[in-house]
């Protein structure tokens, strides 16, 4: 299936009036968009299974973090559990579980692969998060964040929480009121 899947979200699709497929296990004869779209159309996955995690990290455009992002989540993890409590573990460490909402909900340890890859993260003044995160200790936001995003919550780098962004990066920068993050997890108070 992957050739099949890559051929047709990465291949001649999008160029070509008409393409055929052969492949070991599938075929597409005289398949065709018109008309042709200016730009490639996102190809998004689903699924609960690690198979669907897996295609949709490798394959898709449609992953939770984007193609960089969640192939670097994804490096070396194995699934574990059955759904709807399905853990990414890398080495003995849990990085996200899936969620009810068809998400993945980040730990501190996979806030820290956002932070590696300078994705979703939130800069905050230095101090312990003991809640949520409000706009007036936010200093910066990466633009790549939308309203409930998983977001790591850093200070210098250092990961401090994780939890959902509640707010736009430009309002994270420039408010000095509301909500910014939603913590889920944070270092303990003796952390720092």
């Amino acid at each position: 299936m992957p050739s099949v899947l890559t051929r047709l979200s990465r291949g001649s699709v999008w160029r070509e009036p008409v393409i055929d497929f052969r492949g070991k296990h599938h075929r597409v004869d005289r398949a065709g968009i018109l008309p042709l779209p200016k730009r490639p159309i996102p190809i998004w996955f689903g699924g609960f299974v690690p198979a669907a995690f897996e295609r949709a990290a490798h394959h898709g455009d449609g992953f939770q973090f984007g193609a960089a992002v969640g192939n670097a989540l994804m490096e070396g993890v194995h699934l574990d559990g059955r759904y709807p409590f399905v853990r990414l573990v890398r080495g003995k460490a849990q990085l996200g579980m899936h969620t009810d909402r068809g998400m993945i909900a980040l730990t501190l340890e996979g806030a820290k692969v956002l932070t590696e890859q300078d994705a979703f993260c939130v800069e905050i003044e230095d101090f312990q998060p003991k809640g949520n995160i409000f706009a007036v200790g936010v200093t910066d936001a990466t633009a790549d964040i939308r309203i409930w995003d998983e977001v790591a919550v850093r200070h210098r780098g250092e990961v401090r929480a994780s939890g959902n962004a509640a707010m736009t990066p430009r309002e994270m920068r420039e408010l000095r009121r509301g909500e910014a993050v939603r913590v889920r997890h944070r270092l303990p108070a003796k952390a720092l």
